[in-house]
């Protein structure tokens, strides 16, 4: 298990652990610095977990009772004094839709980021309207910081 923790910031904890070994992922520790912030987050604890279809299913199964492989699971535990979060990212699911949307594969994987961060903070995508508000916003997010992306 590689884990790439560059924690910098006071406060905020954020650990990515690539299963799959996937190359430059200290994007997403800083896009998650980002998020944090403009949240007003301050005190944070968010592990991430890069994961193959047959790791995530596993974690779906566990968490859902649903034994396929998906984008993005959050799996918040604290919201105060310290916000914390796992957050698992299904790489083959996330390649297999950037594809699919035509969009690139880095960007999909910050667009799933984002998206369980947002779960993690409470938001909902069960109705129509909660799914396009969190697009809206995870989009948003991504065109004002520009400066995210990597390799």
């Amino acid at each position: 298990m590689a884990n790439q923790n560059s924690n910098t910031c006071p406060g905020v904890v954020i650990n990515l652990y690539d299963l799959v070994r996937v190359e430059n992922l200290a994007c997403l520790e800083g896009l998650t610095r980002i998020f944090l912030r403009e949240q007003g987050l301050e005190s944070a604890r968010i592990d991430v977990y890069i994961m193959n279809d047959d790791m995530i299913s596993v974690v779906n199964e566990r968490v859902f009772g649903v034994n396929d492989p998906t984008d993005v699971i959050t799996v918040p535990f604290e919201k105060e004094p310290i916000f914390e979060a796992e957050i698992f990212l299904g790489i083959d699911e996330i390649e297999r839709n950037s594809r699919v949307y035509g969009t690139d594969f880095r960007y999909e994987l910050a667009f799933c980021l984002i998206h369980g961060l947002l779960h993690a903070l409470g938001w909902q995508d069960d109705t129509q309207e909660g799914r396009e508000a969190m697009f809206e916003y995870q989009r948003r997010f991504l065109e004002t910081y520009e400066d995210w992306e990597c390799g």
